[in-house]
């Protein structure tokens, strides 16, 4: 068995003791959407913290969902049924009381493809030690760089730093599965290192060169990036509600869903609006903001749509739309880059849908603006 395996099966094995374990544990975590580069991270992460051997320290990574939603990765599920990699030797959110580690005062924390808690592990904070991410930087971010280790990055994966710490520790480390599970995750956030995505960065390519000098790869880069994208796609089996959590991400209690197709097309889907209006029910909330992708092959190239929307399933949120949109239409002048919103009429009521012509933008330059407008509407 790959020791990359091995080490995953020995880490959920060890939680069955955890209770009686008094030495200090680090859990290593991704965000909380857990698509396949929050997935990855951490694993990998993991696995380093593990070989550098560290005394007297269980290290645990995890992926910040819980078990019964791994399903609705579909990407995730594949790579993982590629690779041989069971979902029962990972471990999940509803796996750990981290509020009872926390209380141990043996806790450390790694955050892994973010570097702000939300508000559900803000508690937290004190025991975060290392961060690595390559999402720009947060202004209410305040972590004291004299007790964490940071390195945020603008990279197209996170894949890519965690790799490059690996390569720069020992590459030797390099496990045949962990050395494809980072490849792929590298491939797969810069779309093949599309040029056009514009999301690809000159240390994802150099990474990718040295993992390929160390396990080759058996396909072509563009090959792998469709065979990963047709398991992403592969959302027949899920219903409207369920695409809302394949990739969620949460900013100050709004739900920002990343689907794996346009909006303007999700909204065609059958009884949309009414598991729309449910699952804001769910989470809470009664505005919510869709982020649609589509990556569609045309003439041997990868051309890449995106589409934004904001669903407003109250009555009495119009305020909190409005500075949403503003903010968003207002990017250039709020941050310094500019999405290129085109409006587009959609069926469905309590939507205002915008095509974004500026394809190299992604969600996480959507997210520090819509953080910024839910603070603005609360301070009124």
């Amino acid at each position: 068995m790959d020791s990359f395996n091995e080490f995953l099966e020995k880490v959920k094995t060890s939680l069955g003791s955890l209770n009686n374990y008094q030495g200090k544990i680090h859990v290593i975590m991704g965000n909380e959407s857990c698509d396949l580069d929050s997935m990855i991270s951490p694993l990998a992460l993991g696995y380093l913290w593990y070989r550098r051997k560290p005394a007297d320290t269980l290290v645990i990574p995890i992926l910040s969902i819980p078990s019964a939603d791994l399903c609705l990765r579909t990407e995730n599920c594949y790579l993982l049924k590629k690779l041989g990699i069971d979902h029962s030797s990972l471990v999940f959110s509803d796996d750990l009381n981290l509020k009872e580690l926390q209380n141990s005062k043996r806790l450390s924390i790694s955050l892994v493809d973010h570097h702000m808690l939300s508000s559900d592990y803000k508690f937290l904070s004190m025991s975060v030690t290392e961060i690595f991410d390559h999402r720009p930087i947060d202004s209410n971010a305040a972590w004291d760089k004299n007790k964490v280790k940071i390195r945020i990055e603008q990279v197209g994966s996170c894949c890519t730093l965690i790799a490059d710490e690996i390569l720069n520790f020992q590459d030797q480390i390099l496990t045949d599965n962990l050395t494809l599970l980072l490849h792929y995750g590298i491939i797969f956030d810069t779309i093949a290192f599309s040029p056009e995505a514009g999301r690809v960065k000159e240390l994802d390519i150099l990474v990718s060169k040295k993992l390929s000098e160390r396990f080759p790869l058996d396909h072509d880069v563009k090959s792998v990036f469709d065979e990963l994208w047709s398991a992403h796609n592969d959302v027949s089996h899920l219903t409207p509600k369920q695409l809302l959590s394949k990739d969620l991400k949460i900013v100050e209690g709004l739900p920002i869903p990343g689907l794996p197709m346009l909006v303007e097309d999700y909204l065609k889907l059958q009884d949309v609006l009414q598991d729309m209006t449910e699952f804001c029910k769910e989470k809470c909330s009664s505005v919510m903001v869709i982020i649609g992708l589509h990556v569609v092959e045309c003439e041997g190239v990868n051309q890449v749509h995106r589409d934004v929307a904001v669903f407003n399933c109250g009555t009495n949120n119009e305020d909190l739309v409005n500075i949403i949109v503003t903010n968003l239409k207002n990017a250039p002048k709020l941050k310094g880059y500019d999405f290129d919103f085109e409006e587009i009429s959609v069926s469905v009521s309590g939507i205002k849908c915008f095509k974004q012509n500026n394809i190299k933008l992604t969600r996480k330059h959507i997210l520090p603006l819509l953080k910024d407008a839910y603070l603005k509407y609360k301070s009124n």
